[in-house]
């Protein structure tokens, strides 16, 4: 009984931290310096925002800002996949996480170096760094509070996205706008393949916002560096694979701008 009501306060703890501890942020730092500017005035108190597959993420006081930070469990390779057991599953497995532990020190640095704009990102620090970060306060989901030397963890500061892009989309349908919209959406990917930053999320729901008039691309944990988009086959096929969730959503939402679409893919080929 004893056993049961301690996992049941675990469970319970659990579930309103949303997992999150002061602890699991400590990842250790790369060797590689920094990237990214210095120059606004750094929001000090961050409340919590939500988790995603990678990281933690605080919102400014203000709403302008998230601070992102990595958490520690998704960067350590499971301790059961060390085993030397050679089945299918524990083979596909290790290959993912050899994978994910290939793109980690990447994924940000190139959203950061060639694509800043179109992610919002102001500052990754994953390593060492000639400035001077302050220490901020983050409260957490239970309202507890914490100080957090940010030159002594890896994060990510980026701009907070005031918009839904799949609404943008049916508010530019309304207004006679989806060309617009589309031609944005294309823009941003044109540019990150013309830059040979690959990506393997494709997720349309929760990696876009839309910020004006164009879409913010809020989670870039899957880039990498892909000499093959220098490729004309390559490409189509990443062209395919970039239109193919929003093409599916169109159809059951906007099915009048499936041929827009497919008309503008073309065109970039």
């Amino acid at each position: 009984m004893r056993i049961l009501i301690a996992l049941l306060l675990t469970a319970i703890a659990l579930w309103r931290t949303d997992g999150f501890s002061p602890e699991l942020i400590e990842s250790p730092l790369l060797s590689t310096p920094d990237t990214g500017s210095t120059q606004w005035e750094w929001p000090i108190r961050f409340r919590y925002l939500g988790r995603g597959r990678q990281m933690f993420a605080f919102e400014s006081e203000d709403g302008k800002y998230v601070l992102k930070f990595f958490n520690r469990h998704n960067l350590e390779v499971p301790w059961y996949l060390k085993l030397p057991i050679s089945l299918p599953y524990w083979q596909k497995q290790r290959e993912r996480w050899t994978e994910k532990m290939r793109i980690y020190p990447e994924s940000y640095r190139l959203a950061i170096a060639y694509l800043p704009q179109e992610t919002g990102l102001l500052q990754v620090h994953m390593g060492s760094s000639s400035v001077s970060y302050p220490v901020v306060e983050i409260r957490d989901r239970p309202s507890a509070t914490y100080l957090v030397d940010l030159n002594h963890v890896p994060f990510v500061l980026q701009k907070k996205g005031s918009g839904s892009f799949l609404k943008a989309l049916l508010t530019a349908r309304e207004e006679g706008n989806l060309n617009q919209v589309l031609d944005a959406f294309l823009a941003f990917h044109a540019k990150r393949i013309h830059c040979l930053v690959g990506d393997q999320d494709r997720d349309i729901k929760r990696n876009y916002c839309w910020e004006g008039d164009h879409p913010l691309y809020i989670d870039p944990a899957r880039f990498f560096y892909d000499p093959t988009l220098q490729d004309s086959e390559r490409i189509q096929w990443e062209w395919e694979k970039v239109t193919y969730r929003l093409r599916d959503w169109l159809s059951q939402q906007i099915p009048e701008a499936v041929p827009l679409l497919d008309a503008k893919r073309k065109d970039l080929l």
